[in-house]
């Protein structure tokens, strides 16, 4: 059982608290254990129906069912589910009716935590033992099923080699008599070349030790005509662990040199290198197609001649040493090898490339000889870091960056969600962003995201109030970009600030400016009024709404073409300006103002705030003052 696989445990016992420092102890002893509680043998069938457990640890005093009530349920659905009673009512009684009822393991409870380790051991044999008799048990279903239709010699041994439980198409691949095998389960071995005989020998040592065998070696058929074969096998263990029997299959490979031949041919095709080398320093390369020269600029004949030296020529020298050891240790390791490394290009280049390779049979020949694949990731591995770079930086934004699908569905969401909304880390992963959205805002929403979704590559910036995992609501700024058609993004990315802060701000302005007797209006650089109070709406004449679609060049009577324009410049460029001009109403009547402007931050945008100030009684008293005399 691989150390990384999780070992699901059901304990069942009507004291919680001594369920949860099972689950705390078990769950130390173990970082595979995973446990589920139930406090009853009625509510352990309930969890069973939807947890998949590995193994149950079931106390024997219970309300309702006792434990063996509760195993011998347990059994009528699970009969192979290792069950430990684990009790503090220990008896010669209760353990003999547990052994017959079919219980895994029994087990009194004690003082102290070093019980806990010695449940542990029982668990994860336990665990161990019912895995391997399912591994088996497939096995065999499966050797039943492929030898209907496979061309392969499938095999079952016992651990000795000596007794033969199950052989399939030995004839066809071994061209020796199925009888023969039959009387002797080592006829094969006679089959085998005289000089990979040890290779053999040692194959089926190791494999009934209980480590997977693969393996490539000469054999000669009945006739004795020469050929090849891989064999691969894998232990079967019983309930103990120990192995009792070898299970495998042997393969003809006679036919490599066709398979080659197409393999050239799907190697013309490959966007890299397919080579064949010895294993010794240099790596002297036999065989090499492939876009040998646009990824080295180096020919395959010139590497094939040896005028170019692989480790010295190729490999970059910071790379060689280690490249060297990482395939050594694969070999020595009768493994495949997979290793990223740099190379020099002829014309001093430095590339990244990624290689995987095996060593493989070489008859005929004195020295080791390697096969394999050699592409360029020099691109792969610079998005990578662009990558990283990109992860390392959502780590850290102080905004939340959320990547969606086109119907809105959140595929991916940034720390920052935790800390500013409160969700869990991937919490809304999977759920609409628009559930989470004010019911006054989602139409805004919608609309702006349905618009942006048809615009590749299109953004948008939208204000909406978005709900925290508390129930309360926080002002978001919402800038998306359509990045569906890029890859590996293929969704709407939205950068989300948390703007509640400055809503308030604002709200609270809105509010101290709907008080003045002053027109006020607000403005960014070029556009229409975003705010307007409801004293320019009385002296105006105009509609709030109306407003909102108009600019100062709209309010202003006719000046010099440009004139409106240059006093905004001029506001935006200095921040602040006072002056004087005359405005139009909605209903043609004209009145002398005097307006005090300056610039500030308005939903997100630096605008300019207009105090307007009618002045229309002080220009009729200096027109007044200005009249001469007439005493």
């Amino acid at each position: 059982m691989s150390r990384s696989e999780t070992i699901r445990i059901l304990h069942v016992d009507d004291e919680p608290d001594l369920t949860e420092l099972a689950a705390t102890f078990l769950e130390r002893e173990d970082d595979r254990i995973v446990v589920e509680t139930a406090s009853s043998a009625a509510d352990g069938l309930d969890v069973l129906d939807d947890f998949a457990a590995d193994c149950i640890v079931s106390d024997y005093d219970m309300p309702g069912r006792n434990g063996i009530e509760f195993l011998k349920a347990v059994r009528e659905r699970h009969p192979e589910l290792p069950v430990i009673l684990y009790t503090g009512k220990g008896s010669e009684e209760v353990a003999s009716e547990a052994i017959s009822a079919g219980v895994t393991e029994y087990m009194q409870k004690e003082a102290g935590t070093d019980q806990y380790t010695v449940l542990a051991n029982r668990i994860t044999n336990s665990v161990e033992q019912y895995r391997a008799r399912q591994a088996a048990e497939r096995t065999r279903e499966r050797l039943t099923e492929l030898s209907e239709s496979t061309t392969d010699c499938l095999w079952m041994f016992d651990r000795e080699w000596e007794e033969l439980v199950f052989i399939s198409g030995y004839e066809d691949v071994w061209n020796r008599s199925e009888s023969a095998i039959r009387d002797d389960p080592r006829d094969f071995l006679y089959g085998v070349h005289p000089d990979d005989r040890a290779l053999v020998e040692d194959a089926m040592a190791r494999l009934s030790n209980g480590e997977t065998i693969d393996v490539e070696f000469r054999i000669l058929r009945g006739d004795d005509d020469p050929g090849a074969v891989w064999m691969k096998g894998e232990p079967v263990r019983d309930d103990e662990g120990a192995v009792v029997r070898v299970v495998g299959f042997t393969r003809d490979i006679t036919e490599r040199r066709e398979q080659r031949r197409r393999l050239e041919t799907l190697i013309s095709n490959l966007p890299g290198i397919a080579y064949r080398c010895r294993n010794e320093p240099g790596w002297p390369m036999e065989f090499v197609r492939g876009e040998c020269e646009t990824l080295t600029g180096y020919t395959a004949d010139a590497i094939e001649r040896g005028d170019v030296d692989w480790s010295e020529d190729v490999l970059h020298p910071e790379d060689s040493e280690d490249m060297w050891n990482r395939v050594q240790d694969a070999v020595d390791a009768d493994r495949p090898f997979e290793v990223t490394y740099r190379i020099r290009t002829k014309d001093g280049d430095t590339r990244w490339m990624w290689e995987r390779g095996q060593m493989v049979d070489a008859t005929g020949q004195d020295t080791e000889i390697l096969e394999g694949f050699i592409t360029d990731i020099t691109e792969r591995r610079r998005r990578e870091r662009e990558l990283e770079r990109y992860e390392a930086y959502l780590q850290e934004s102080t905004d939340i960056i959320t990547v969606l699908d086109a119907d809105g569905t959140v595929k991916y969401q940034s720390p920052a969600v935790t800390r500013i909304l409160g969700y869990e880390p991937g919490e809304l992963l999977g759920k609409s962003g628009f559930d989470y959205v004010h019911p006054e805002d989602v139409d805004t929403v919608r609309a702006a995201f349905a618009e942006l979704a048809g615009e590749p590559e299109g953004t948008i910036t939208v204000e909406c109030r978005f709900r925290t995992a508390d129930g309360g609501w926080r002002w978001l700024e919402v800038n998306g970009s359509n990045q569906l058609d890029t890859e590996p993004i293929n969704g709407i990315v939205t950068n989300n600030r948390d703007i509640t802060d400055r809503k308030k701000r604002e709200q609270e302005l809105e509010s101290i400016l709907h008080e003045m007797d002053d027109a006020i209006f607000v403005h960014p650089d070029g556009g229409p009024f975003t705010f307007v109070n409801q004293a320019a709406v009385e002296r105006y004449g105009y509609t709030e709404a109306e407003l909102h679609t108009m600019t100062p060049a709209d309010l202003n009577v006719p000046s010099e073409p440009g004139e409106v324009a240059e006093r905004v410049q001029a506001v935006m460029a200095s921040g602040q300006a006072v002056f004087e001009t005359e405005h139009r109403t909605r209903s043609g009547e004209t009145i002398p103002v005097e307006i005090n402007a300056t610039t500030v931050t308005f939903h997100g945008d630096r605008s300019i705030l207009s105090i307007v100030r009618d002045i229309s009684e002080r220009k009729s008293t200096e027109h007044e003052s200005q009249r001469p005399n007439r005493d």
